[in-house]
């Protein structure tokens, strides 16, 4: 026919003010959502080119009229307009709503979103750096004015409704990160488009698999891309069985949790805290939620060489492996035994040096399980309890309440609700890290009991010649999430000696945290003044 065909590209919005935009654009996705805003906002249709997604073409008939041409041209403005502005919100409003136009199909993002991506991120970064990625997700349908302030503007519903839509990463952040040497890293932040309410739901409904599979698709993007290594944060570690559930097709990559560092960092801030109130580990009571998780039986294991009484918290489902974590820690205080003499000794191992029971223990081969001898560790805790009819050193309890008379408590749960409120911490309490994302700390027990020093676990810093801010999770110049950090250490140094995915052990958090000295980052010790929360149903 004698149709017109004409086309118009987009320009790099590297440098627009609103970050969804500048994601969109960097990911080659920006055409698609230009081509969808004209239709479904201005009646005009427009498609994408297959080898360059930011050139849009005009394929009217021969037969349009000049009102029709005039509107077109109109309605391009408009959304030049919304895009100049950095208004993410108006840009994507008609996809958050629920309604939907008879005759129209869903919209669904390209399968190729980097398709035509010619531009890198920032001009300081080169093709030749390592580059690591740390994939996210957002705590609520608040997170996402994260994503780009302007998105508030929606509704709450319309935000629900948008984050669910959404498919593939969202590049958040991108930074040069530099070790204390000066070695350069290309450290890029995306999360995946779900709240932890829609996690949460497809756990409990038994729909893992979904969330998982769109996990498997971002590492793989990511690879593709250069990333040697990707992280795991939040309930996307729980959702992948600690990672283990990742299918990793490429030689080269490392998935990580981030579980080591951010239990080398938790460590380092308790005894930092102490240290800072005067409370001596001798004497200290500490109670740890979630010690039957993953980090939360390593922090059991780590924190009994410094405190000889800790008070473990788990669900009443969880309470077995509790109990194993007790018995890990009984263990590797008998370990410590044999390696250090009595004068060296701290913490659970120095309690039970001349524990008269080790002789009873000694002579008792225990009742198998599952085929197995009792460790040593597992005999001389149930010589205890046969003792003291209780375990004084290890309590297990199912009770948060039972914590009140902790001076030192640590919350590593996957709740998505909080559950350290003020009508459950006891009035000798002096210190709550809370390393839980979402937190388990109530905010009117923050507000509640200024006497207490509220930090927020596993947070380290930079080394002093970066200059960055990450405003997607609102930490001071410099600062990273341990979880962020470990993704990065392994990005500078490439496979090390540990396995970062599935159980933590205290090995590989000693060899992690030494990681971490070498490349010069540190302890970041930030308060908890506004926790990572969550309002669920």
């Amino acid at each position: 026919g004698c149709g017109l065909m004409a086309g118009f590209e987009l320009s790099s919005q590297q440098d627009n003010a609103s970050q969804l935009i500048r994601g969109l654009s960097e990911q080659g996705l920006l055409g698609v959502f230009v081509a969808s805003y004209l239709l479904h906002r201005c009646g005009v249709r427009v498609g994408t080119t297959l080898s360059r997604p930011s050139t849009l073409r005009l394929e009217p008939s021969a037969y349009i009229s000049r009102a029709e041409m005039d509107q077109a041209v109109r309605s391009v403005e408009a959304v030049c307009q919304v895009i100049a502005s950095g208004n993410a919100a108006d840009l994507v409003r008609h996809l958050a709503q629920s309604f939907r136009r008879e005759g129209q199909t869903p919209f669904k993002l390209s399968e190729n979103p980097v398709a035509g991506r010619t531009e890198p991120v920032h001009a300081s970064v080169t093709a030749a750096q390592k580059q690591a990625v740390f994939l996210g997700h957002m705590i609520s349908s608040n997170d996402i004015g994260l994503l780009d302030p302007s998105l508030l503007n929606l509704t709450e519903r319309e935000r629900e409704s948008l984050a669910e839509r959404l498919v593939d990463p969202i590049l958040i952040e991108s930074v040069p990160l530099l070790s204390s040497s000066g070695e350069a890293l290309n450290f890029q932040v995306y999360t995946l488009p779900l709240t932890a309410r829609a996690i949460v739901k497809a756990l409990r409904n038994g729909e893992s698999a979904k969330i998982v599979e769109r996990v498997n698709a971002a590492v793989n993007q990511f690879a593709e891309e250069g990333a040697s290594v990707v992280g795991l944060g939040g309930l996307l570690s729980v959702i992948t069985r600690n990672g283990l559930a990742v299918r990793n097709g490429f030689d080269e990559l490392q998935i990580t949790t981030g579980n080591t560092y951010t239990v080398a960092l938790v460590v380092e801030a308790v005894l930092a805290a102490m240290r800072e109130r005067d409370i001596d580990p001798a004497t200290a009571k500490v109670g740890i939620v979630g010690a039957g998780g993953n980090i939360g039986a390593t922090l059991v294991q780590l924190l009994s060489e410094y405190f000889p009484r800790l008070h473990l918290v788990g669900r009443n489902a969880s309470i077995a492996r509790v109990e194993r974590a007790a018995v890990g820690a009984y263990d590797a205080a008998l370990e410590q035994q044999q390696l250090h003499g009595s004068e060296l000794l701290t913490g659970l191992a120095a309690e039970i040096a001349d524990f008269e029971l080790k002789a009873r223990l000694a002579s008792s081969n225990g009742v198998k399980m599952n085929g197995e001898a009792p460790s040593a560790g597992a005999r001389l805790r149930k010589a205890v309890i046969e003792r003291y009819g209780t375990d004084p050193f290890l309590a297990v309890t199912g009770s948060i309440e039972d914590l009140n008379d902790c001076s030192v408590i640590v919350t590593a749960s996957n709740s998505i609700t909080p559950i350290l409120t003020p009508s459950n911490v006891g009035s000798t309490t002096q210190i709550i890290c809370d390393v839980s994302v979402p937190t388990d700390v109530d905010t009117n027990l923050v507000t509640e009991r200024p006497d207490i020093a509220f930090i927020r676990g596993g947070v380290a810093k930079a080394p002093e010649n970066n200059q960055f801010t990450l405003d997607v999770i609102e930490l001071p110049k410099n600062h990273l999430l341990a979880c962020m950090t470990e993704t990065a250490l392994l990005g500078f140094a490439g496979k090390q000696g540990f396995s970062a995915i599935g159980d933590i052990h205290a090995s590989g958090v000693r060899h992690c945290h030494a990681l971490g000295r070498k490349y010069g980052f540190s302890l970041g010790y930030v308060s908890l003044e506004k926790p990572f929360a969550i309002d669920i149903d």
